[in-house]
């Protein structure tokens, strides 16, 4: 049996703001450490086995405390980042319909297809992170698993799991630093035991 975890970074000063950060890579606010160390404390009581994090300075300061906490090493996976909002970076979604409104039209339209110029689609995330999950799972049918990257791809794997379609992961609100567990048998069947934990 495998425990795979999911866990949200946590909080960031643009992210207060409902901004869309997607690949902008900033730190942690003042209280995300404070989130990261609590999370440090929940899985010092437990072994794992492996923890993979996204390539992003905020994935990767909730995880390594985590990581320095059991003595492990944090595995740096590309396709667990978040999306690339490429023109929208920084915005809120006010702010993208008042500059891009033909854009932003679009994008209401052709979701999840439509790829934010100089960004990606929603389809195209929803693929590499497909990509960055098959590889976890060929690489680990057994033991505990952390996974530390953001609640778009988060979304995408549970959806992945669960057998439901790209739409699915709207379904699924994940706080900053909340914890998902699930549990795969040896055959590739999930369950959820637990959701948003913190």
């Amino acid at each position: 049996m495998l425990e795979l975890i999911f866990v949200r970074h946590g909080e960031t000063a643009s992210q207060i703001t409902n901004k869309y950060i997607g690949v902008t890579d900033i730190p942690l606010s003042e209280r995300g450490k404070r989130q990261a160390l609590s999370l440090a404390r929940t899985f010092a009581r437990e072994k794992l086995d492996a923890i993979y994090t996204s390539p992003l300075t905020r994935a990767k300061e909730t995880a390594d405390p985590i990581a320095k906490m059991l003595y492990l090493e944090s595995q740096v996976v590309s396709d667990l980042c978040d999306r690339n909002y490429g023109i929208w970076e920084g915005l809120t979604m006010d702010e993208i319909q008042e500059k891009y409104p033909n854009e932003h039209d679009l994008w209401y339209k052709t979701w999840p297809e439509y790829e934010v110029p100089q960004g990606e689609s929603e389809r195209q995330v929803y693929e590499r992170n497909g990509v960055a999950l098959k590889k976890i799972l060929e690489n680990h049918d057994k033991g505990k698993i952390l996974v530390v990257s953001h609640q778009v791809c988060i979304r995408n794997m549970l959806s992945m799991l669960f057998e439901m379609n790209i739409d699915s992961g709207w379904h699924f609100q994940i706080n900053h630093a909340g914890i998902c567990r699930l549990k795969i048998d040896e055959y590739g069947y999930a369950t959820m035991t637990s959701f948003n934990e913190i």
